[in-house]
């Protein structure tokens, strides 16, 4: 069972992603999860399955990956006529464990941060430039001068 703790700690360790509103986040410009409670247009159009508890929204790659995750897990990813031809699925955060969360929204976020940023998380931190033979080689020099 997630919690608003963990989406929290989650998604701050992607790199450019700010929570703008208490649970909103975006990467750079682009919004990436929040929390989605259910309106009443919602509650309507899901009838007695209406989940309850807490909802976070997210942004998945495209629409065949939202189709994939609601068939696969009905009882975690469900959708509403408000997100109809919009790839984001709304989560019962109560139903997925921490570990599916973290794919989760790491798939958002790198589907959904700038180029640059996503390239250089994937890529990691670089190690340091190796110290050439020739500085390895030469002794220090002592700064004083002998007069």
């Amino acid at each position: 069972m997630a919690t608003w703790a963990d989406v929290r700690s989650i998604l701050k360790a992607l790199p450019e992603t700010v929570e703008t509103s208490p649970r909103s986040w975006r990467v750079k410009t682009k919004h990436l999860a929040w929390e989605r409670p259910l309106r009443r247009a919602d509650l309507e159009a899901l009838g007695k399955d209406a989940p309850t508890g807490h909802i976070l929204g997210a942004w998945v790659p495209d629409l065949d990956a939202k189709e994939a995750l609601l068939a696969a897990r009905p009882r975690v990813y469900f959708t509403t006529p408000h997100f109809n031809g919009y790839p984001a699925v709304l989560v019962r955060l109560a139903a997925i464990g921490t570990a599916e969360l973290r794919r989760l929204l790491t798939e958002a976020w790198l589907n959904r941060a700038p180029v640059r940023t996503r390239r250089a998380y994937l890529e990691g931190p670089r190690p340091a430039k190796p110290a050439t033979a020739r500085r390895a080689a030469t002794p220090a020099r002592s700064r004083s001068r002998k007069k």
